[in-house]
């Protein structure tokens, strides 16, 4: 059973080899806390369209986290890294 509320961090090296395990990871995270697969998979796309450019550019330079945070019928993705802008993704949460 999901947790009604919760935040998870998670950070990995800012290197293109990281991207694919992050994405695995928002995509597992967005199921867990009870959205469809397909926002699932919309949010590891987002995550991997987005930083893929400048994971190229950045050459380790820093960390990659992410930050999944969950309040009632809400869950909240924020990537944030040194060498990227930032992403912030909403998705709904529906009632079990």
């Amino acid at each position: 059973m999901a947790l009604t509320t919760f935040r998870f961090e998670a950070s990995f090296p800012a290197h293109p080899d990281y991207l694919e395990p992050l994405a695995e990871l928002a995509h597992a995270v967005v199921v867990y806390a009870g959205c469809a697969a397909a926002d699932a998979d919309a949010v590891a796309a987002e995550i991997r369209s987005a930083l893929a450019p400048s994971l190229r550019e950045a050459g380790g330079g820093g960390p990659v986290v992410a930050d999944f945070h969950k309040t009632g019928g809400e869950l909240t993705v924020e990537v944030a890294a040194p060498h990227h802008a930032g992403l912030r993704l909403v998705k709904p949460v529906p009632a079990t």
